[in-house]
């Protein structure tokens, strides 16, 4: 039985920018949450977490059956989307921004799934030509707080499910809890995708691209989904857990999935 290879770019903290992160080495390093592993694991898919060689994305689009981008304490660039004005509470990673932005341009086209979550859920919008507001909290009457209201592992607010996606077909369920870490949104949405799930406020929390049935070759093992992508960073729900591996897995095994973002990790 041969497992499907889920590629995952790691985050990068360069310790000059972040002096924070010395804590590990006074160089430059890359990190991820273990649980990006142990999901996909439990799933019955191996996590291959790769660098930024920008050289090397024909082979990572040719060798692994699927992409998660991962979530992150970071904006992306508003240059990516049009916008040439920077809200002040901006927390730029442009290195991880371009890589992100170049491997999932070059996985697009392919029939592969892609999970987007948190950066991912945006960085999918953005490239299907959508936008976002930068601060939700000065541009959107939010009536939700969607950062740090509860520990990152415990439930912040509801969402709703939108009937007749493939979100609602998989969840089984119209309302869920999710955690929430974040201060930007979705302002346009892009163009072919169809918002799955929303927040009580209207925030959107989830999008998915129905159109873009995607298919992996097939490797064997057990079955799961693949194409997701979610926003909110930073949490263990069970609920996500099971997402990440239903998602992914269902893809290799040689099922028709849809390519997805969603908010909550």
């Amino acid at each position: 039985m041969t497992l499907p290879l889920i590629a995952i770019p790691l985050d990068y903290l360069d310790t000059k920018l972040e002096p924070q992160a010395a804590w590990y080495s006074n160089y430059p390093w890359y990190a991820t949450r273990h649980k990006y592993h142990d999901s996909l694991a439990n799933m019955g898919a191996i996590a291959c977490f790769i660098g930024y060689e920008h050289a090397l994305i024909p082979e990572y689009v040719s060798q692994f059956d699927g992409l998660i981008i991962a979530g992150g304490h970071f904006d992306h660039d508003p240059e990516l989307y049009g916008q040439n004005d920077f809200h002040p509470t901006l927390k730029r990673k442009s290195v991880r921004s371009q890589f992100e932005k170049e491997l999932l341009e070059a996985f697009l086209p392919t029939q592969k799934p892609v999970l987007g979550i948190c950066g991912g859920h945006q960085l999918i919008n953005i490239l299907y030509g959508g936008t976002l507001y930068q601060d939700l909290e000065s541009e959107y009457s939010a009536k939700i707080k969607h950062t740090n209201t509860v520990p990152p592992t415990e439930a912040a607010h509801g969402v709703e499910i939108v009937h007749g996606t493939k979100l609602y077909e998989w969840f089984g369920s119209d309302r869920t809890q999710i955690n929430s870490s974040h201060h930007q949104g979705i302002h346009q949405l892009g163009k072919g995708l169809t918002i799955n799930a929303i927040a009580e406020d209207g925030v959107v929390e989830g999008i998915e691209d129905v159109a873009a049935q995607r298919v992996v070759p097939k490797r064997g093992g057990s079955g799961g989904r693949g194409g997701e992508g979610q926003h909110d960073g930073g949490g263990d729900g069970e609920a996500t857990d099971q997402m990440h591996g239903i998602l992914l897995v269902m893809g290799a095994s040689g099922q028709d999935v849809p390519l997805v973002g969603l908010r909550a990790e």
